[in-house]
């Protein structure tokens, strides 16, 4: 697979190989556009080659919530320098589908924004201006936690559609 950027619009091709001409060619499955006077400064997905420890996070009382282990789980950051604000996007890479949308404002795109994917957990660092109510000024990681359900021992089908649901965590 591959991402083609334009500075607005990220486009999948999956990679087809056709067997009497064996050439790679692809086609297109779906596209994202960047909403005007916005543009994309992250991208992040799962290593390939990352191997999951254990399928579910055990709790005191011995249940467990499952993890969202979504293989083609990407996470984009778009930025909008103009407003002092970004909006991160957790998306499919094989349907396209918006999974989750996060917006932060009051924030310094021009000292970056980075994101990485590890597991069921996003991760994405930011510098905060401190013009919003309540915040210092400075830099901050968020940490968002994947899981299945936010009911204890709910498994979901993995062919299934179904969100994620989201624990965040500011730093």
């Amino acid at each position: 697979m591959r991402f083609k950027d334009t500075s607005s619009i990220l486009r999948f091709h999956p990679y087809s190989y056709e067997a009497y001409i064996q050439t790679l060619s692809g086609i297109p499955t779906w596209r994202f556009q960047t909403p005007p006077g916005t543009q994309l400064v992250s991208l992040s997905s799962r290593p390939p080659e990352e191997k999951v420890a254990s399928i579910g996070r055990v709790l005191g009382d011995r249940s467990v919530f499952y993890k969202y282990l979504n293989p083609h789980l990407i996470v984009l950051a778009v930025a909008d320098p103009s407003h002092s604000q970004f909006t991160l996007y957790l998306v499919d890479n094989v349907s396209g589908q918006i999974l989750h949308e996060l917006k932060h404002r009051s924030v310094d795109v021009s000292k970056g924004i980075h994101t990485h994917v590890v597991e069921n957990v996003v991760y994405w660092s930011y510098y905060s201006t401190g013009e919003a109510p309540s915040q210092s000024r400075g830099g901050r990681i968020t940490v968002a936690e994947l899981y299945e359900s936010r009911e204890r021992n709910q498994r979901f089908n993995e062919y299934s559609s179904f969100l994620p649901n989201l624990l965040l965590r500011v730093y």
